[in-house]
């Protein structure tokens, strides 16, 4: 069914206007350093951070709602993909999302009354994207995909764009300075880029007798030996020490990460980058705050609304944030002390919300 999908062909008499090239006014970068979602995500703080909101977003369980009631789950939020998870779906929209600014999603499956029961995630690298005739259409290697197959979730969005952008769109510069930085200090501390010292010769000596001295000096002090060097000859060795540049290289893959971070929405103790600022209890629960107000729930509604359009007229998804956003016990107890004062919950409300009906 899925490979029909695919060959499916959408016959339009229209001429095909193509789109904008979606990095036409990206920021150039200088250097042979390419900037992809595979280098990208070898950037251990961006990988960190895709990998943290994510996850963080995949654990979040997912209902149908109609009217403000829960009803029963829809197949196609309960198990999204057959070959793949609830969590690890939705993980993977918005890896999607987070790194292109698009997720496809193309309809692998259908009931008797038409509704959506499975999709497949397209990879978003392999989808063009046009309009024709005043309707974006979607092609892959094996052709034009159904428009009302595919459902396609952005993530951010300029005027008159069909498809969204992504930090390889716009944040090309920053993110070649950050893999400038780790292959500079991989190379300054691995293939030894920066010598540890000159050897001083007061006498003319060939390319031959240069390679000799350099060879004995590195035999009898060179690796592990820290024993005294005995030189003669007139023969001098001066050791070199980082230049004020160099010397900058950690504060500047601090920023770089810090950069990264900011870039993601993602506050920097959560992916381990060191803060110049103390960091009390209370500052951390407001950035843990912070990022689901900022962070997670953007792109938690973003997803909900897409995948809403796929079930049944007046249901609704809808993400739990309370797994994310649940404080700790003895001020669940009190608030939950309050709302049976109040008299706005129950009991079995209650016991719901702690898991134990």
């Amino acid at each position: 069914m899925i490979g029909d999908l695919l060959r499916r062909n959408v016959e339009q008499r229209a001429t095909t206007i193509e789109l904008p090239a979606r990095s036409i006014t990206g920021q150039s970068i200088f250097g042979p350093i390419n900037v992809t979602r595979d280098t990208l995500l070898s950037d251990v703080v961006a990988n960190r951070c895709v990998a943290l909101i994510s996850d963080q977003l995949g654990s979040l369980p997912i209902h149908a709602e109609r009217n403000g009631e829960t009803v029963e789950t829809p197949p196609l939020l309960a198990t999204p993909e057959v070959d793949r998870t609830r969590s690890e779906f939705i993980a993977a929209l918005t890896t999607s999302l987070l790194i292109n600014g698009n997720a496809y999603v193309l309809a692998a499956g259908r009931n008797t009354l038409g509704f959506v029961q499975t999709v497949m995630l397209l990879d978003p690298e392999a989808v063009q994207v046009s309009v024709v005739g005043g309707r974006p259409q979607y092609r892959t290697a094996r052709g034009l995909l159904n428009p009302e197959d595919v459902l396609h979730v952005r993530n951010f969005v300029l005027p008159g764009y069909v498809v969204g952008m992504g930090p390889l769109d716009y944040n090309r510069q920053a993110i070649a300075q950050s893999i400038a930085a780790d292959q500079y200090a991989g190379q300054a501390f691995t293939t030894g880029a920066l010598p540890d010292g000159v050897l001083h010769s007061e006498n003319e000596i060939t390319s031959d007798q240069a390679q000799d001295l350099k060879a004995a000096w590195i035999a009898g002090n060179g690796g592990r030996q820290r024993g005294p060097a005995v030189l003669s000859g007139g023969v001098k060795y001066s050791p070199l020490e980082f230049s004020s540049v160099d010397m900058e290289l950690l504060d500047s893959r601090r920023f770089n990460a810090e950069q990264m971070c900011t870039l993601f929405g993602v506050p920097p103790h959560l992916v381990g980058v060191p803060s110049q600022d103390s960091k009390t209890y209370s500052n951390v629960q407001q950035d843990s705050q912070f990022f689901v107000r900022f962070t997670l729930r953007p792109l938690a509604i973003k997803i909900e609304e897409a995948l809403s359009t796929l079930l049944p007229r007046g249901q609704r998804a809808t993400f739990n944030f309370d797994a994310v956003l649940r404080a700790d016990t003895r001020t669940r107890y009190e608030a939950h002390e309050i709302a049976l004062r109040a008299g706005f919950m129950t009991v079995e409300e209650i016991r719901a919300l702690e898991g134990l009906t």
